[in-house]
């Protein structure tokens, strides 16, 4: 018998090893099926079930494997270790622009979430995976310095458009770039939306982000690149409503009224 170091290595040597695992954590698999998830050949997939057989993790019975007591207790295990180191991973370029001291959070709360980024290769990813949220949401609380065109469009889509609850605070600057852009008339219309609340902070806004539909969503700036950690983590999402709620409590609510008195110069407004 092996040492538990050795079934570490063992799994995290091959990604069809940690592929087939979380496979049959889900269910009973045939070869053929657990080829398909793998894009293995035949011979690893053998090879792969006799370790796992060898090692007390799996059975198989005319043609379908599935996990024993052991195996399921390994592949729930290695699958939340594999699922953190992840996370780790992908948050190390975002440490230094995530706010754990501003929410009162380490990064253990953050375990398991889900981060795009944006890329060399797909500097998008981050927008587009951005207006994916705000058109899918049914409620949605926000802090924000920034609201690119984009982002206006996929709002007004939503919420004038469609049915979303909408509650927002941003900055002045924000109003002002809104206004002069090509969507300023959405974004009067958003203003003017009776399921949208849009609430102006005079101050500096520490925190860009988001709680859509129960999943905090945080903004991150690195570099010069967008990135988004969401997550349904109740200590996240409680001390993102708890910012909301502080920065919503010194805010001024805006309307079209107040718009035109502050911004009279706009052309949209005219």
């Amino acid at each position: 018998m092996g040492s538990p170091l050795d079934d570490i290595q063992f799994l995290a040597d091959s990604e069809n090893r940690v592929t087939a695992m979380a496979e049959l954590a889900a269910g009973p698999r045939t070869r053929p099926e657990l080829r398909d998830a793998t894009a293995a050949s035949n011979a690893t997939i053998s090879r792969l079930l006799r370790a796992f057989e060898n090692r007390g993790w799996v059975t198989g019975s005319r043609g379908r494997y599935q996990l024993t007591e052991l195996g399921a207790y390994v592949a729930e295990a290695f699958g939340e270790f594999h699922g953190r180191m992840t996370t780790a991973s992908d948050l190390q370029s975002l440490l230094p622009v995530l706010p754990l001291e501003r929410l009162g959070l380490d990064i253990e709360a953050f375990a398991g979430a889900k981060i795009t980024k944006s890329t060399s290769s797909d500097p998008l990813a981050a927008m587009v995976r951005l207006r994916e949220l705000e058109l899918g949401s049914l409620e949605s609380r926000g802090l924000s310095s920034l609201f690119p065109e984009p982002c206006i469009d996929a709002r007004h889509a939503a919420v004038v458009e469609g049915s979303q609850r909408l509650e927002t605070v941003v900055s002045p600057p924000v109003v002002e770039a809104a206004l002069s852009s090509e969507f300023g008339h959405k974004f009067v219309e958003l203003v003017d939306a009776d399921e949208s609340d849009i609430y102006v902070y005079t101050g500096t806004i520490e925190l860009l982000g988001a709680i859509n539909d129960g999943t905090a969503c945080l903004a991150l700036i690195h570099g010069e690149r967008l990135a988004l950690v969401e997550t349904s983590n109740p200590a996240v999402v409680g001390a993102m409503s708890d910012a909301f709620e502080e920065y919503r409590s010194q805010s001024t609510p805006l309307t079209t009224d107040s718009l035109r008195r502050t911004y009279e110069s706009a052309a949209v407004l005219r």
